[in-house]
């Protein structure tokens, strides 16, 4: 395979400018928590990290459509959290970004997926991985929610130039959904 050049990088990359694009899928928050281990606790036998950082950012198919908003797209997510406060910083988080989440399902009673890394180092290490926690929601969407992907899907098709489904979980873009969508490209000619 030969390699691409930077330019031929640069000039694809450039194409996102101004496409329309709606990314499906499961929605995260991913926390970075950076510290320094400063020793060993006496109730077990685990670091403890003297927190310095924090930054959030999008994860899953939420960190797809901030990347093509940062290329120039113009992106909707469609996807769930949970009407938690940490579905409230992401959402916030991604139109800050210039992502439109009309389309996100505050689904009630849920919680938002959320990855949390915790990143530390010593006097004379560097910052690495010392734990990772998963806050996720139980198994597939409900029927209701799903239908109103569907929805939001159908509704946003013939406004946009690309459909992208980003699901790490399988928890959205389920079977009916891929079905779907793959009935939209059939009929659209996408």
């Amino acid at each position: 395979m030969t390699p691409i050049s930077e330019h031929r990088l640069h000039e694809l990359l450039a194409r996102f400018a101004g496409k329309r694009v709606l990314v499906a899928g499961d929605i995260a928050l991913d926390e970075y928590i950076w510290g320094k281990m400063t020793g060993i606790s006496p109730e077990g036998p685990v670091p403890v990290v003297y927190v310095h950082d924090r930054t959030l950012a999008p994860g899953a198919a939420a960190n797809t459509a901030a990347g093509l908003a940062e290329l120039g797209a113009i992106v909707t997510l469609c996807g769930c959290v949970g009407d938690d406060p940490n579905g409230k910083t992401l959402t916030q988080h991604l139109e800050q970004k210039g992502v439109d989440t009309s389309a996100v399902i505050a689904v009630e009673g849920a919680t938002t997926s959320t990855n949390t890394k915790i990143n530390a180092g010593g006097d004379h290490s560097a910052p690495h991985e010392v734990l990772r926690t998963h806050t996720a929601p139980q198994g597939d969407v409900g029927a209701e929610t799903q239908e109103a992907v569907i929805g939001s899907i159908q509704q946003r098709a013939e406004e946009v130039d690309a459909i992208i489904l980003a699901d790490q979980a399988g928890s959205v873009v389920t079977r009916r959904v891929i079905d779907y969508v793959i009935g939209l490209r059939q009929e659209h000619g996408m």
